[in-house]
């Protein structure tokens, strides 16, 4: 099934197009990011870009953060699901130059969407960013999903498992302790730091 997913900048995830918003409790995490070194990933596994939540069982949506202690330029990098066991190329969502994940910041892709037109959106999660990205495939709930995060050469640079059937509807599957530890049931924060159910 052909589903949609929405990447929405959340907590403070800035665009150089002006697009993004910012988590509150931190908002020195948004200042001198034009004037800061960005830093990208460049080996499986060494990305400070990591996916920190993922839904898939009411809205699908997967979160990333940024880990890391610079600001990460995710320009041409992309998210994307599972075919055939390997990332999904032709569906992937790719993000535009001069986006940019600051440390400690957040970036929501809301998937199962109709369409996914390219860039930024503005129509996003209830309660979520007031910027996102739309993109068109989903994560299977019942059967399990690999979610990546793709360099721009397509080398993975970040992947998560959401296991078959892993949480209850109202639940999302999320790193605790937040940004650091193993996946586990979560309270939904889109845009914000994890917490347990």
């Amino acid at each position: 099934m052909i589903a949609r997913t929405l990447i929405a900048l959340f907590a403070a995830v800035t665009l150089t197009a002006g697009v993004g918003c910012s988590d509150d409790s931190d908002a020195s995490s948004t200042s001198g990011l034009s004037s800061t070194t960005t830093t990208t990933g460049t080996a499986p596994g060494d990305s400070d870009v990591v996916i920190h939540e993922i839904s898939a069982s009411g809205d699908d949506w997967i979160e990333l953060v940024n880990r890391g202690d610079a600001p990460f330029d995710l320009g041409d990098h992309a998210v994307t699901d599972t075919d055939e066991g390997a990332p999904r190329l032709t569906d992937a969502v790719r993000f535009p130059a001069g986006t940019t994940l600051g440390p400690g910041e957040f970036l929501l892709v809301l998937a199962d969407q109709m369409t996914a037109p390219p860039g930024p959106q503005a129509t996003c999660l209830p309660g979520g960013p007031d910027t996102c990205f739309h993109a068109t495939w989903a994560i299977s709930a019942k059967d399990g999903e690999r979610v990546y995060l793709l360099s721009p050469d397509d080398e993975v640079l970040a992947d998560a498992d959401y296991p078959p059937n892993a949480v209850p509807l109202g639940q999302t599957w999320g790193r605790l302790p937040d940004a650091a530890g193993a996946f586990a049931p979560n309270a939904p924060t889109p845009g914000a730091p994890n917490q347990g159910p």
